[in-house]
């Protein structure tokens, strides 16, 4: 996994200020390399989802962020909307960690029971997501659409697809 990209999709002060799940993120100096790695493994896991086909800001970045075209007065930044993704993918990640292990089902995820609540059957999601990103928010993939890109290397916009 990469270590030290120039810029990250959203910096720890930020993050530690926008994050859902505070309580759940380490706090103190010390753990700055600690929230760097969370958002390093939510920024990879960003990039896996969106794939390939931008045109990055510098010849040898590690991540797809920023592009060749986010710059602003001579220096590049990070779309609103891939912040905000990578926030909630992060706490995700903290959530994910802390449930590790815990099995069962929320009130709300339930469907029916039988059996005085021995049996029950799980509401299904009801957006499509792919394989291995299950435990991301629903609203994280609406946010992304707009970067993902269909058809590798050489891929296009959904917009432009005739």
């Amino acid at each position: 996994m990469p270590t030290n990209p120039e810029l990250f999709y959203i910096t720890v002060e930020d993050y530690r200020a926008q994050s859902q799940a505070p309580t759940l993120v380490p706090s103190g100096d010390e753990v700055d390399e600690e929230v760097e790695a969370l958002i390093l493994e939510g920024m990879v896991s960003i990039d896996a989802y969106i794939g390939r086909g931008w045109t990055p800001y510098e010849v040898d970045q590690e991540f797809i962020f920023p592009r060749a075209h986010d710059e602003l007065n001579g220096s590049a930044f990070i779309p609103r909307a891939v912040a905000l993704a990578t926030r909630k993918v992060t706490d995700a990640i903290l959530i994910k960690r802390q449930q590790q292990g815990e099995q069962g089902v929320l009130a709300h995820e339930v469907v029916s029971e039988t059996n005085l609540g021995h049996s029950y059957s799980r509401t299904q999601r009801k957006v499509e997501v792919p394989r291995g990103f299950e435990w991301w928010p629903a609203d994280v993939f609406a946010l992304l659409e707009p970067f993902v890109r269909r058809g590798g290397m050489l891929g296009l916009d959904e917009a432009l697809v005739l």
